[in-house]
Formats: structure tokens, C-alpha cells, sequence
């Protein structure tokens, strides 16, 4: 399961990111767009090696070489771009796809997260569409919003995994919604 960061600061955020991290089925997605490297850097010191291991960032990949991460995620305009990617066997790779088509047949991220698979939690007026990926070559990971109601459709759907955002972040007490989540997850993916 993914949990993926508020863009903006939030208050404990750290201390509840370490939390959520404990999970053994959480895997991070850091997404920090107005984060400079700067700003990027002096986020990811405040956490234990052993939750940066879990962490994919989203910008600033560079800084693969500077902190054990678990891997790096490209958007959808990073794709097409000469970004340079880390030969290293270790580093995961996952990319992100609004299109079903295009999330099924490609092969060269370990994994991807499509979206919106059901009506957005985090932003307004986006509408799920819920996808059928029974036929993918590698494992694509639901988002959009994302709840324990909702959950077992996605798996039903094809998804290998769900990813979490405004479930979590727009929650007044985010490690007990993750903790709830995480059960569900458990229960329909374990």
C-alpha cells in the first residue's frame, strides 16, 4: 500500500510519516512539487534510514545518491524527458498513468499508479473512472480516492495495490485513518 504526501506541510507531518512507516506494507511516495532541492533535502534528514528505505520520490531524483530511498517515481511529464535513472539494480521505479491502455502495457517500471480510479477525496471535481486492469504485464496500483469502502472494488477491478492521499491527509487524526485502511488493505490484499 502507498501513502502519498500532502504537497504542503502539515503539522507533524514527520512524526506521523515515521508512524505510518512502521507499516510493513507502507511504501511512502514523497510528493513535494514546490520543494526546492534545498528544502528537499532538509525534509528527508528529519527520518530514520529505515524510512527513507521506504520512500519514493516523486521530484529532485537526484538525491537518490545522497539517501538510501527505496526508488523514484516518475509523473506523467518526466516519462518522455532525458531524465537520468540510476542504473542501480536496488532503486525501484514506478510511474504514473491516466491512461488504462498505456498503464497495462507498459513495461519498464516495476509498477504503476493510475488514477482516478474513483472520485477524488484531495481535489474537487475529479471524477474516478474506474478501470478495468485485469490485463496488465506489471502490477498498477489504484488512486484517486482511495477508503476501506471503496477498497475491495478496486481489487476486483484488477488493481495489485491501492494508494492513499486525501483518505489520510484530509483526515483529522491521519495514523488512526492509515491504521484503518491498512486493516482493510490487509484483509483484501493480504
Amino acid at each position: 500500500m502507498l501513502l502519498i504526501t500532502n504537497q504542503y506541510n502539515v503539522k507533524d507531518e514527520a512524526k506521523i510519516i515515521q508512524q505510518i512507516a512502521s507499516f510493513d506494507s507502507c511504501i511512502i511516495h514523497v510528493r513535494k512539487p514546490h520543494y526546492s532541492l534545498s528544502r528537499m533535502k532538509k525534509w528527508l534528514d528529519q527520518f530514520s534510514i529505515k524510512t527513507t528505505q521506504k520512500m519514493m520520490l516523486h521530484q529532485h531524483h537526484q538525491l537518490h545518491a545522497d539517501f538510501p530511498i527505496r526508488g523514484i517515481h516518475l509523473k506523467e511529464s518526466h516519462k518522455n524527458s532525458d531524465i537520468s535513472l540510476p542504473k542501480e539494480p536496488k532503486i525501484t521505479l514506478s510511474a504514473a498513468y491516466h491512461n488504462a491502455v498505456e498503464a497495462q502495457r507498459q513495461s519498464c517500471y516495476d509498477y504503476s499508479v493510475l488514477s482516478p480510479v474513483f472520485d477524488s477525496i484531495s481535489k474537487a471535481n475529479v471524477k474516478g473512472k474506474k478501470f478495468n486492469v485485469q490485463n496488465s504485464k506489471k502490477p498498477i496500483i489504484a488512486l484517486g480516492g482511495v477508503d476501506a469502502e471503496n477498497m475491495k472494488i478496486a481489487r476486483n477491478l484488477g488493481f495489485q495495490g491501492v494508494a492513499v492521499l486525501g483518505s489520510i491527509w484530509h483526515n483529522e487524526n491521519p495514523i488512526d485513518a492509515f491504521r484503518t485502511i491498512e486493516k482493510t488493505y490487509q484483509n483484501v490484499y493480504g
